[in-house]
């Protein structure tokens, strides 16, 4: 349990979402996801320093977009 969390024991979904300044949807969904998150090891340099690479959605339009 974050530092936080722990002095502020009666926060909800909303007060974290302000908190966080994210959506209330973010922060359940997040915590649905809790134990995926809890258990990535940011001690790994390979996750420290890993780059998502997606895929544009409208490769097209922003090929085109480019020229």
């Amino acid at each position: 349990m974050p530092p936080w969390q722990k002095d502020n024991p009666s926060y909800n979904q909303e007060d974290f979402a302000k908190k966080f300044d994210i959506s209330k949807l973010q922060v359940c969904n997040i915590l649905k996801e809790k134990e995926k998150w809890t258990s990535i090891d940011i001690s790994n340099k390979k996750v420290k320093n890993q780059k998502w690479n997606r895929d544009a959605k409208f490769s097209e339009f922003e090929s085109a977009l480019y020229l």
